[in-house]
């Protein structure tokens, strides 16, 4: 495959409401040692991320519960069940509804980088170039807008 990079962002704790956290007060990876996390499964990259970022701290997660929806994964959080950790892209509306608290994330720092990917075996057909385009023009609109936090790499 062919890759362009598209989005960097930043991975976040994200908690139920009561928890208080806050995006002004950033959180050290190894606190989230022994707290309840729902992540996707094994095989999904915001795991292989989120694993790999506390193999890098010397720590280690209590995933309670796998589920690899979105919308799953935000709703035990809202109940009350466990923390996950999310691009802030994700829980934007729950924040601004006060369903959930976000802090961001250090010590290391937990990055995702989105790319548009293509076949490298044969050229790009014009509607794959178009939508690309199209994806490409949209994401930059959006970190240029602050509506997707994170940094635009095309």
């Amino acid at each position: 495959l062919k890759a362009e990079p598209l989005v960097e962002e930043n991975l976040y704790a994200i908690a139920p409401a009561d928890a208080g956290l806050t995006l002004d007060v950033a959180m050290n990876y190894r606190d989230l040692r022994g707290v309840p996390l729902t992540l996707p499964d094994r095989g999904h990259s915001l795991r292989i991320i989120a694993e790999n970022t506390a193999k890098a701290c010397g720590s280690n997660l209590d995933v309670v519960i796998e589920a690899d929806s979105l919308s799953i994964l935000k709703d035990l959080v809202r109940k009350g069940q466990c923390w996950t950790i999310l691009p802030l892209a994700a829980v934007q509306e729950d924040m601004a509804a006060g369903t959930v608290s976000a802090a961001p994330l250090h010590s290391p720092a937990p990055k995702r980088r989105l790319e548009l990917c293509y076949p490298s075996d044969r050229p790009i057909s014009r509607l794959a170039d178009f939508v690309g385009r199209t994806i490409s023009s949209t994401a930059a609109q959006l970190v240029k807008s602050g509506a997707w936090p994170g940094i635009f790499l095309a």
